[in-house]
């Protein structure tokens, strides 16, 4: 299945936000961390709030293609 993922950010303080280049590694080390330890292990860390992929107020989610939500870094309640 193909995925998508992506970094957002939510935040209303600029101090409290990531930044664009922030966002972008972070989706560079979500696809390597995919890409190394499969969707099982990568979705799950994805999830964690504190993991090491949710930084202030830049995070990872997943959809399919369908648009089910297989990982969420802010809010475990929407995955599925």
């Amino acid at each position: 299945a193909s995925l998508f993922a992506m970094v957002i950010s939510t935040a209303a303080f600029a101090a409290e936000q990531g930044s664009a280049a922030e966002a972008t590694a972070m989706v560079k080390k979500a696809v390597a961390y995919l890409k190394a330890n499969g969707k099982e292990k990568a979705f799950a860390e994805f999830s964690s709030q504190s993991g090491q992929f949710k930084d202030r107020d830049l995070y990872v989610f997943v959809q399919d293609m369908n648009g089910k939500m297989l990982a969420h870094g802010e809010n475990g309640k929407l995955v599925g």
